[in-house]
């Protein structure tokens, strides 16, 4: 019982700090696509 509590606990840990590292490498890559997802409003409001 006890190691199926440690196991929880390590994967609730490993799970937590790989939303926080995919979060933190998301923010760049949003940041990045706004300015192009403007541009092309902006080229499709030319049409």
């Amino acid at each position: 019982m006890i190691e199926l509590l440690l196991i929880l606990a390590i994967v609730a840990a490993y799970g937590s700090w790989f939303l926080h590292r995919s979060a933190e490498d998301a923010i760049p890559f949003l940041a990045d696509l706004e300015p192009k997802l403007r541009a092309s409003k902006n080229l499709s409001g030319w049409f």
